[in-house]
């Protein structure tokens, strides 16, 4: 009987074989992509040098394409450009919309880290010269990526402004981008 399922084995090994490759490399592939359409941004608010700060992690494999075509390289190389740079800040004044009292906010970057092992780019941003008080009115549109994965996008965007507001949390989702708050 061992004699009669041994040429089968045989003929059978290179069809096991590939069909062992397809599994492990579609599990390769699933495993090395994320499921996850997220972006955490926190705001900080110093009185004291009257500064609003922004900090948002992207995941780097879904911003990147949204700036430009070497972003992602340049990022592996561990440096960005000001072309790179530029291209950000770009692209956070068209999608990332700040406004107190209905005057939008320019940032602009004053440092990032990037976090390969963890596919995590952290910009931060900062505002200098402004002064938040009791009634005002602050609202943020935040549509990053909205454009590359739609519904599936999410923005998650934390707000501490002592004093006026000690902690707020909100989520932007493609249908419904906008937090508005007044202090």
């Amino acid at each position: 009987m061992i004699k009669h399922i041994t040429p089968h084995l045989k003929t059978m090994k290179r069809p096991l074989l590939y069909a062992v490759l397809m599994v492990v490399g579609y599990i390769g592939i699933t495993a090395a992509s994320h499921p996850i359409k997220l972006t955490s941004s926190l705001f900080t608010y110093d009185d004291s040098a009257k500064k609003l700060s922004l900090e948002c992690k992207v995941f780097i494999d879904d911003f990147s394409p949204a700036i430009n075509g070497v972003l992602q390289a340049n990022i592996q190389r561990g440096k960005l450009t000001d072309a790179d740079i530029k291209g950000i800040e770009a692209y956070f004044t068209e999608k990332f919309i700040v406004q107190i009292n209905g005057k939008t906010l320019p940032f602009k970057i004053k440092d990032y880290e990037i976090e390969l092992k963890a596919n995590v780019l952290t910009l931060h941003f900062e505002n200098k010269g402004l002064s938040l008080k009791k009634n005002d009115k602050i609202k943020v549109e935040n549509s990053m990526l909205f454009e590359s994965f739609g519904h599936l996008q999410s923005n998650w965007m934390t707000f501490k402004l002592p004093p006026l507001l000690r902690s707020k949390s909100f989520e932007s989702t493609k249908y419904d981008p906008i937090f508005t708050k007044t202090l």
